[in-house]
């Protein structure tokens, strides 16, 4: 639908993102203080609310590394904005999910986001 934001989890009849798959996951901000699912979700709805719905998006990742139950990804992330290109570099934590195959518990790219489309 055109428009609509939708999550990778659940969205709710208001518009709300429940992170449910996450809720077993430790999460970390992009220090590696950890912080709480309630923080993570806020911090990815002020990115949604400055991002505009529709936007083309390219991920390609440079360095990968796995050993054993953690990942590391790093990523440059690219996408039109005002017919402009924006681009960050950012990295991904990653753990082996509880439910199946990795969850990201920690990332740059919501800061790196905030800060470009502030």
């Amino acid at each position: 639908m055109a428009g609509r934001r939708y999550c990778a989890s659940t969205l709710l009849p208001n518009g709300r993102c429940v992170l449910a798959g996450l809720e077993k996951q430790p999460l970390f901000n992009s220090q590696g203080d950890p912080i709480s699912l309630a923080e993570f979700a806020r911090k990815l709805e002020m990115v949604w609310a400055r991002r505009p719905a529709e936007v083309r998006t390219f991920v390609e990742p440079i360095t990968t590394q796995v050993a054993d139950d953690e990942g590391v990804v790093t990523a440059v992330v690219t996408w039109q904005l005002n017919n402009e290109q924006k681009q960050v570099e950012s990295f991904f934590r990653l753990q082996p999910s509880p439910y199946f195959g990795w969850d990201v518990v920690q990332t740059s790219l919501l800061d790196d986001l905030l800060a470009v489309l502030s």
